[in-house]
């Protein structure tokens, strides 16, 4: 079996390689798309999360006689500390003052 046009041949296999490149490129994006949804969702349900928890804080320092208001904030920030630390896109690992 022999070609009878290696011109045709090489243009075919020409555009083949494009179309190859062309899907590989797009098959990147979407990976990398994916991964940034994928954090995006993560950090909402963390933040969702830290919602809940800082909810019960609250109805647990409602039983608390004589407790002040900025008590109960930082009780609620000192319990959803991690949950808000990775919904704000920080490592666990780092710390913020006043927490």
């Amino acid at each position: 079996m022999t070609e009878t046009d290696i011109a045709s041949t090489l243009e075919l296999s020409r555009k083949a390689i494009e179309k190859a490149r062309v899907r590989e490129r797009r098959m990147e994006r979407f990976e990398s798309t994916r991964l940034v949804l994928q954090q995006e969702i993560g950090r909402g349900l963390q933040l969702y999360n830290s919602m809940d928890v800082m909810r019960g804080a609250i109805e647990q320092s409602l039983d608390v006689p004589g407790v002040s208001a900025s008590k109960i904030i930082q009780t609620c920030l000192t319990a959803a500390k991690n949950s808000l630390l990775v919904a704000f896109d920080f490592s666990i690992e780092d710390h913020l003052d006043g927490l």
